[in-house]
């Protein structure tokens, strides 16, 4: 009997786990949404690459806040400082910045879907398809935003191109009157 009693409260506790689990995702969903279609508003037409970097080895969300730590050890008195990186310290701070790194180890979401955008200008393609799409309109691929411990603030990354060149860098978003609003970015390479 005691055996049981204990099954049925593990099978408990992991069902609250779950059912916690679940709803903290369906928030960080609609906010995710939010920042995604902010940024999509700045393009006229493009193709969003479906897949986020869930399956990418190479791209753990550290990556994705490595460029603002390069702007927060940014000597002063420089020209990377004076253009990149004096407008968007601050934002987020550094503390901030570490409480997000402890947060994300790994990527949570797999794909974006039709049903996340709300511009109908935006085409969704698969990263097997890019190919057929380089030579036309720009083509940009997202990171999930990683989200400061208030959920407040957010850092995406954004990869671009159009004929075979582009650039990558960060979006620093900040939620302003229960809006998203791009606060600034910092580029970090560029490709083609």
């Amino acid at each position: 009997m005691k055996i049981i009693q204990n099954h049925l409260l593990i099978i408990l506790v992991i069902l609250l786990f779950c059912t916690s689990c679940k709803s903290q995702t369906g928030i960080l969903n609609k906010d995710t949404q939010e920042i995604v279609n902010v940024i999509l508003k700045e393009y006229d037409s493009v193709s969003l690459i479906r897949e986020t970097y869930y399956n990418d080895t190479t791209f753990k969300p550290i990556n994705v806040l490595n460029p603002y730590y390069r702007a927060y050890n940014s000597k002063k008195n420089t020209v990377a400082y004076e253009i990149l990186y004096q407008k968007v310290l601050g934002i987020i701070s550094l503390k901030e910045l570490d409480e997000i790194n402890e947060k994300y180890n790994s990527w949570f979401i797999k794909n974006w879907k039709k049903s996340n955008i709300k511009n109908n200008k935006v085409n969704l393609i698969s990263l097997n398809d890019i190919e057929q799409y380089r030579d036309s309109i720009p083509l940009i691929r997202f990171s999930e935003p990683l989200f400061t411990k208030d959920m407040k603030k957010a850092i995406i990354h954004e990869t671009y191109s159009k004929n075979k060149t582009g650039g990558n860098g960060i979006r620093i978003l900040v939620k302003e009157n229960g809006k998203w609003v791009i606060k600034g970015g910092i580029p970090n390479g560029t490709s083609g």
